[in-house]
């Protein structure tokens, strides 16, 4: 489909989409401002991290010697 068609089918849908968006937010008491919302993620990356400490689906392998150049490689494994 080429814009102009999609515009043809569309461009009068805006005040019926303006419409239905309020009717939505008096039923259910929400109300945006159509502006885009920043949340915080540091709740979701803590239980995401709890997740897989929880799993023990990453674990830690020390290689080489014992020294201070000791690498650490991690090895990937998450299951369901």
């Amino acid at each position: 489909m080429d814009c102009v068609e999609l515009f043809r089918r569309t461009a009068l849908t805006g005040s019926y989409c303006t419409d239905l968006k309020i009717a939505i937010e008096t039923a259910f008491g929400e109300h945006t401002n159509g502006r885009h919302q920043v949340k915080d993620a540091s709740r979701e990356v803590r239980h995401l991290a709890y997740q897989i400490a929880k799993s023990q689906s990453i674990t830690k392998h020390p290689h080489g010697s014992h020294d201070s150049n000791q690498k650490i490689s991690y090895s990937e494994g998450l299951s369901g």
